[in-house]
């Protein structure tokens, strides 16, 4: 079996809404240890992700002074994908697009998980041995890793 968007994905999503405030929104990653969150609107559609940069940018920036909410600072070209995406997909876009979260959303835009890096390279990693060529992974660059006992 292929793992899917679903069977990676964070289920426990820090969502910011479009109308907060840059405060409200920094202090809530800050609070959850993120770097970044989908944003919705009033009935729970993503319509955007704001990220530390984009706040530090609101605040910050020449746009400072016309900056009050996480709908003025945050970006509107979204990452997504649906549940069933496959984990190889999912791997490639945070790769190629150079980009740190996948928000994964059902049919309606409603919002039902997120996909870091990390959480692909856990799957990854969980899924077993990994090689290079014919050479595993483990003994490719790091003889003594995992420690043997």
């Amino acid at each position: 079996m292929t793992a899917t968007a679903r069977d990676i994905m964070t289920r426990s999503v820090l969502v910011l809404p479009r109308d907060g405030s840059l405060e409200e929104a920094a202090l809530a990653l800050s609070a959850h240890g993120v770097s970044g969150a989908p944003v919705c609107d009033p009935h729970g559609k993503l319509v955007g992700v704001v990220s530390k940069g984009d706040l530090a940018e609101g605040c910050l920036g020449p746009r400072a002074h016309a900056c009050t909410s996480i709908g003025d600072v945050m970006s509107v070209d979204v990452a997504k994908t649906g549940p069933d995406a496959s984990l190889d997909s999912v791997a490639q876009t945070l790769v190629f697009e150079g980009i740190h979260r996948i928000v994964v959303v059902d049919s309606d835009d409603s919002i039902i998980g997120i996909i870091s890096p990390l959480d692909v390279l856990r799957a990854i990693v969980e899924s077993g041995p990994m090689t290079v060529g014919a050479t595993p992974r483990s003994s490719a660059r790091f003889p003594s890793w995992p420690a043997e006992k």
